[in-house]
């Protein structure tokens, strides 16, 4: 059954000419399913860059990307309609049937199309649908809590949580130190409450797993230390139901963070190259070696001059060279003393053999990069030596690095 169309009679209101097919098949099709679809997908896309940049809240994001989502539905349907009906009417106005049915065909091929599309991105605007109600599918915000000068930030980066902790920082101006324990999240929270740490100066200590958009704040930190037992993960951002290059590609704060700390670029890579349902955990010579860790905590100090001398005194007396045999070490809270015994009377040892040992430990220890950093942020190493007899043959003290520019050399 064929349906019957009136003759044309157009209303001098564009937008219902083409919904009837009032319009010519060549101007639905070009202008109105071509050009102006495409400048509307510009549009759109230019408010989306837009707002991706600015401080609205994720909600108030979340809702303009649904309607804007709503608003390129409608207009696809307009202009299919439209197209359709005009190419019903296009023989009879006196055009090639076989245009009309070309154009048809696109419309089914656009059809089905936008099924595929809608498919597709339906976890993400499944994602987006919640977070407009308020509610972040990822899982309850991160707690936060202050004690002294330090606020801790523990559980997930989601939706809200950069207005509360701005909230919480604004109350209490004597914190200098931010906590990080946090799988990650929402890489626009992480973003904004990055900016916020920035913007104090204040330092950052993972205390825990760090891990995702977590990095994004750690890296914000003027001092950035890692505790004993702490870890930094990285891998690509995700979107839900998008691949990791597409995600990339629209979600670009993890790669801006990453560049503004003055991570390596082969770093970076790295971590970005890494699957979002993987994880990357540098070790932590690595994490020093890229500046992604640029200090060390008192604790973390100590805890490593603890172990460091309980595995030497474990493995027993190790000989140094024809001369010099390391028989121990021990852990006074910052310094690390190493205990070595010379096979040569105290009393007999050369003048100015001390100062050479010295300056052969300074350059051998201050160009690792690792060594200097601990040194930079309160260790100090003492070297004791004592002859057959336990009398003192010499000692020297590192508690400093030259502080010259490209030093320690870059490994």
């Amino acid at each position: 059954m064929s349906y019957a169309y009136p003759e044309d009679e157009r209303t001098g209101n564009y937008v219902m000419d083409h919904w009837r097919g009032n319009l010519p098949l060549a101007n639905s099709y070009w202008i109105n399913g071509g050009i102006v679809l495409f400048l509307a997908n510009i549009a759109i896309g230019a408010a989306a860059m837009s707002l991706r940049d600015s401080s609205f809240s994720l909600q108030f994001v979340a809702i303009a990307g649904i309607v804007a989502f709503a608003l390129l539905i409608v207009l696809w349907v307009w202009a299919a309609v439209g197209i359709w009906r005009s190419a019903s009417r296009h023989a009879g106005r006196g055009g090639s049937s076989g245009w009309a049915v070309v154009a048809k065909a696109m419309m089914v091929l656009g059809a089905l199309n936008q099924v595929v599309q809608l498919a597709r991105i339906e976890p993400l605007l499944a994602d987006h649908t919640q977070l407009a109600a308020g509610m972040d599918p990822i899982g309850e915000s991160a707690r936060l809590t202050v004690d002294g000068d330090a606020l801790t930030l523990s559980g997930w980066i989601s939706s809200g949580s950069s207005g509360q902790f701005a909230a919480l920082l604004g109350k209490h101006p004597e914190v200098h130190r931010i906590l990080l324990r946090s799988q990650g999240g929402r890489t626009r929270e992480a973003t904004s409450i990055a900016a916020a740490i920035s913007a104090r100066k204040l330092d950052t200590m993972a205390v825990g797993p760090c891990a995702s958009s977590c990095t994004i704040v750690f890296l914000a930190g003027k001092h950035r230390f890692a505790e004993s037992g702490s870890s930094l993960g990285f891998h690509s951002p995700s979107l839900a139901g998008l691949t990791d290059d597409v995600a990339k590609a629209s979600s670009p704060e993890m790669r801006d963070a990453y560049e503004k700390a003055g991570l390596p670029a082969e770093f970076i890579e790295r971590a970005l190259s890494t699957s979002s349902k993987s994880i990357w955990s540098p070790t932590e010579v690595e994490l020093v070696q890229a500046g992604v860790i640029n200090a060390f905590s008192r604790a973390r100090i100590v805890d490593s001059n603890q172990s460091t001398a309980k595995a030497i005194n474990k493995a027993g007396a190790r000989q140094i060279d024809n001369y010099t045999v390391l028989s121990g070490a021990r852990a006074n809270g910052t310094e690390l003393v190493y205990l070595y015994t010379v096979n040569v009377p105290a009393d007999r040892i050369p003048r100015g053999t001390m100062q050479r040992i010295g300056r052969g430990i300074q350059l051998e220890e201050c160009s690792n990069k690792g060594m200097h950093l601990l040194i930079r942020s309160g260790a100090s190493m003492s070297y004791e030596y004592r002859d057959p007899a336990g009398r003192l043959a010499g000692t020297y003290r590192l508690d400093r690095c030259p502080e010259i520019p490209d030093y320690p050399p870059s490994a």
